[in-house]
């Protein structure tokens, strides 16, 4: 039997252990010589939940762990006495079958082979099975060891098979096998023959990717430690022998019943043709107890050969590296390489969105690399992959990883607004992207089917931000398309429609790869991925910029590198990606901060506001703005009575009191800032306690803290009423305070309140 084993060994490269798989018909006991009228050896059990044995023919031993079945069920195991099908070369073998097939076992049930089964085997032999849920079954050591002692089990019908002359073990689910070789360089390898390893052709030094999969049982428990060997094959006459080059050893999860992992190497190889096998194995690190007679996972895994073929290609030489660069998304980026090759020069630029882990290509094959950064790359790293190509291969080298992003001082993107407060009704998103409406429908402004003031659901996709117009709503989907639905008079030619109302939400036609949108009362902004703002309202509204004639969405010229807008009653604010603030509109408050000699002098153009810099979010109220710089501190502009401070109200100045506050936000005449803590102070207008500090009639000319005793998360207002995100430990939940109405803070109750009490509305 060695001797066999042996010659195996040769013949493949390592002593590969394999047992035979083949499909059979149940009960079909090919090859029986026995006379029909024989009756084979039979015995049953009726086991249920509480598991049981069976002890069949032979002492064949089917022992069923308690909640392996959900009822009972006769098991009934029958041997053909008569031998194997003639697969097995003319031997006797007997044939033991379990019925009733496809058997759900919830736990692994284990099939025993005494020696008694086996003519030849000694008194110690012992030969499990195991099942798995589902009715597969696992060979875990097969009986079939010895030069002459055969067997076949036949389960739903797959016989497992031994002969002599060729020795089997189990055919371990802990081995691992080569998956596939990835990463050879160009040209594509050549292939000897059919029945030969496959040649590929490299260059003297090439990165090898190999990965490593294997199958494991159930009961592996969570991870594996996954093993990857690189070997090269020698040869000395007759005999040849294998040298282990590198070894690499890694942890991995097991998902979905496979533990795999990617290992690269960097291969180096001689000047002449080599054979080099990959192997793999993995083993479960924390695997589950085993039943008794626990199966023996010896043997070896099954490697992959392959012969490298070194070819001489020389390197290119890298003469002008790239440099990073300071870019705010939407502007050209434009790297530059340059570079020298004995042969043909290539160039391929590559991205990578991980830090460098993995690359991607991007299309372009030339020494300069020109695009538009989009917000989502501003954390990447390009590089360019420049290879010296001949008719032997290719040989390459990277450059330096450059990156293209705003610096740490830029302005961030327009966070989302998850609640939004209009005259007369109010909006919140669910932890699920699903929109929240209630309070009164004029318009069509709760965008649903039910026109209840309770809160209920918007019909339409998820969102991620919503706004809200005097009797409209809009809200930003993740992917970035606007949608508006509510008064036809103010959306309906920006949604393609011609109806007076828009009930349900419909796509904004003209706007893509929104960033941020905002709305106050009669017109809505949006800002693009690429720094531009759009908008869409009345057409005889300043503050869209200059008169067009129509309500179709527009850009506002003059604006270029916007990260954020803000919509007030008549103007509008837009940040910058170098932290300034544009302001246009009308101003007979002050509003657009250009100081108290152009009070009353409305513009069209957006132009700086100046004495604001490092800011990195704004707000607009009715005839108000405010800004929120990078150091916590708040500034404001505009209704001397509204703006939470003394002092010339023109131009921008801070709002005294306020420090680390990290969100502004503004209702029609009121304002709020949170504290980094999740504090909450407002101000403004509180004639219906729409600021929310717990009276109200009395106007808030400084600003108060709300409710000390809650976390605050996000505040929002509307005409009237003001909205607070707040975290309990039930979830969060939006309170409303204020006029009330039409029942539009929180749908339910019908009465005023000036704090942020009550019941509010659950997101969950």
């Amino acid at each position: 039997m060695f001797r066999t084993l042996s010659r195996w060994h040769g013949d493949i490269g390592f002593a590969a252990l394999v047992l035979w798989l083949l499909l059979a018909l149940t009960g079909c006991g090919g090859g029986n010589d026995e006379p029909a009228s024989e009756v084979p050896p039979t015995a049953s059990a009726v086991i249920d939940a509480a598991g049981g044995s069976l002890v069949g023919p032979d002492g064949v031993r089917l022992d069923v762990p308690a909640g392996a079945l959900d009822a009972p069920v006769t098991i009934t195991m029958t041997r053909t006495a008569t031998g194997a099908p003639a697969l097995l070369g003319g031997q006797s073998a007997a044939v033991y079958s379990i019925t009733p097939h496809g058997l759900a076992f919830q736990k692994p049930a284990v099939l025993t082979f005494p020696s008694a089964a086996l003519p030849t085997q000694s008194a110690s032999q012992t030969d499990v099975l195991r099942a798995q849920p589902g009715g597969r079954w696992d060979v875990l050591d097969v009986p079939f060891v010895g030069t002459e002692g055969n067997a076949s089990v036949l389960l739903d019908g797959l016989s497992f098979y031994g002969t002599s002359g060729m020795g089997s073990t189990a055919r371990s689910p802990r081995s691992g096998v080569i998956e596939n070789i990835l990463g050879w360089a160009a040209p594509a390898p050549g292939i000897e023959s059919p029945s030969a390893p496959p040649t590929r052709r490299i260059v003297e030094h090439t990165v090898v990717r190999v990965a490593v999969s294997s199958t494991v049982d159930p009961w592996c428990g969570g991870t594996a430690t996954v093993t990857s060997t690189w070997l090269r094959r020698r040869y000395d006459q007759s005999n040849f022998s294998y040298e282990l080059l590198q070894k690499q050893v890694r942890a991995v999860a097991v998902e979905n019943g496979s533990a795999r992992a990617m290992f690269e190497y960097d291969v180096s190889v001689g000047p002449s043709t080599e054979d080099y096998m990959f192997a793999g194995s993995s083993v479960c690190d924390n695997p589950a107890p085993l039943p008794p007679n626990p199966p023996s996972y010896s043997g070896f895994p099954n490697p992959q050969a392959v012969y490298l073929h070194a070819v001489s290609v020389g390197l290119p030489i890298i003469t002008q590296q790239p440099v990073d660069m300071q870019a705010a998304p939407g502007d050209t980026v434009n790297f530059t390489v340059a570079a020298t090759a004995p042969d043909t020069l290539a160039i391929t630029w590559q991205r990578s969105d991980d830090g460098g882990a993995s690359w991607i290509d991007t299309g372009a094959n030339a020494g300069h690399l020109v695009f538009t950064l989009l917000p989502a790359q501003a954390a990447s790293l390009w590089r360019a992959k420049v290879c010296n190509v001949s008719e032997k291969g290719s040989n390459c080298r990277d450059s330096n990883p450059v990156s293209a992003g705003a610096s740490s001082s830029a302005a961030p993107w327009q966070p989302d607004s998850l609640m939004a407060g209009s005259g007369t009704h109010s909006m919140a998103i669910d932890s699920s992207g699903n929109v929240l409406s209630w309070g009164s429908n004029n318009g069509g402004a709760l965008g649903r089917s039910s026109h209840g003031p309770a809160p209920a659901r918007v019909q339409g996709p998820a969102m991620r931000s919503v706004a809200a117009g005097g009797w409209y709503s809009v809200a930003l989907s993740p992917g970035g398309q606007v949608y508006a639905w509510g008064w036809g008079g103010n959306v309906g030619a920006a949604i393609g429609s011609s109806t007076e109302d828009n009930p349900l939400p419909r796509p904004v036609t003209g706007l893509t790869n929104v960033a941020g949108i905002a709305t106050r009362y009669h017109h809505t902004l949006a800002v693009n991925n690429s720094g531009e703002v759009w908008g869409f309202g009345p057409e005889e509204s300043l503050a869209l910029g200059p008169l067009q004639g129509h309500r179709s969405v527009r850009q506002i010229p003059g604006l270029a590198r916007m990260r954020q807008v803000a919509a007030g009653e008549r103007h509008s604010l837009a940040l910058a990606a170098d932290g300034t603030v544009w302001s246009w509109g009308e101003n007979g408050s002050g509003q657009l901060g250009a100081g108290a000699a152009a009070v009353g002098a409305a513009r069209a153009t957006p132009q700086v506001v100046a004495g604001l810099t490092n800011v990195i979010a704004i707000a607009a109220g009715s005839i108000t703005s405010f800004a929120l710089r990078r150091d916590g501190s708040v500034w404001s502009w505009g209704d001397a009575a509204l703006i939470g401070r003394s002092g010339d109200a023109t131009v921008p100045a801070p709002v005294a009191g306020l420090s680390s506050v990290k969100r502004i936000a503004s209702g029609h005449r009121t304002a709020w800032a949170l504290t980094e803590v999740g504090e909450a102070f407002g101000w403004g207008d509180n004639l219906f306690g729409q600021v929310g500090v717990g009276a109200a009639g009395v106007l808030v000319s400084l600003p108060v803290q709300l409710a000390p005793a809650l976390r605050f998360v996000d505040m929002a207002g509307g005409e009237f009423h003001g909205m607070a995100l707040v975290s309990t430990a039930q979830g969060r939940r939006v309170y409303g305070f204020g006029g009330n109405g039409f029942l539009q803070l929180d749908g339910v109750s019908d009465t005023n309140a000036n704090a942020p009490v009550g019941n509010g509305v659950a997101l969950p």
